[in-house]
């Protein structure tokens, strides 16, 4: 599953050189207290000075999380409202259990809920505008 993602993001910001895909295991500094490895981390190009050896050191364009039952209530809770604070751009989620994306954009230092892409839709993205996955192609 996010191997599938994670390939498609690589393929598409490979093409324009837009940045770097980074997965898991990967620690995310946001602060010292505050240490995560997202699934999935996108840097675009201006960003790529973030890039430690064995870490990111602040936030990335992007991270995705993929949910699991032990995991879902800290993603979507603790781990949203830390990435929104230091302003981690775009946050995807996906759950597999309801085969859906949902996607959160940084705005005015909040995030806002951005579109639900489910098993029929295709993902798209306005922070990668052109980018597109079918939804079932992910699971």
């Amino acid at each position: 599953m996010a191997r599938n993602l994670a390939l498609a993001l690589w393929q598409f910001v490979k093409i324009d050189k837009l940045g770097e895909v980074l997965f898991a295991p990967l620690d995310v500094y946001l602060c010292d207290t505050e240490v995560y490895q997202p699934d999935i981390i996108f840097l675009a190009t201006g960003n790529l000075h973030k890039i430690a050896p064995q870490r990111i050191e602040g936030a990335p364009d992007m991270v995705v999380e993929i949910l699991s039952p032990s995991s879902s209530h800290y993603d979507l809770g603790h781990k949203k409202n830390v990435y929104e604070a230091y302003g981690v751009k775009n946050y995807w989620i996906v759950d597999p259990a309801l085969r859906e994306v949902r996607l959160f954009y940084h705005c005015d230092g909040k995030f806002e809920p951005g579109s639900i892409a489910r098993a029929v839709d295709s993902l798209t993205a306005a922070s990668l505008p052109g980018f597109s996955i079918e939804v079932n192609d992910i699971f």
